[in-house]
């Protein structure tokens, strides 16, 4: 079982959380394709979120549901998944 299997565990079955959220920058395409792989979906975009090096960037809002999680995780293969991502991020960038 994997660290990020683990701390979602935790955040599900002993903090008692329902879901998780978080934003991504719309320039981090590796950490999008991952945390989608994991089972986090895809809620919506806000626009011009972050500014950095003198351009505002668009953040993207991610969530990832407790019945979700419960169900992606019986399947989940994290080390395949990551290095799936990896090799998808180095051809479309």
């Amino acid at each position: 079982m994997t660290l990020q299997q683990n701390m979602y565990d935790y955040v599900f079955d002993v903090l008692k959380f329902n879901r998780v959220c978080g934003y991504i920058m719309d320039d981090n395409k590796k950490v999008l394709m991952l945390d989608t792989h994991c089972g986090f979906e895809y809620e919506g975009v806000i626009k011009n979120y972050v500014y950095k090096d003198g351009i505002f960037h668009d953040a993207y809002l991610v969530g990832l549901i407790k019945r979700v999680w419960q169900e992606k995780k019986k399947k989940f293969d994290y080390e395949k998944i990551l290095k799936e991502c990896i090799l998808q991020c180095k051809i479309r960038l």
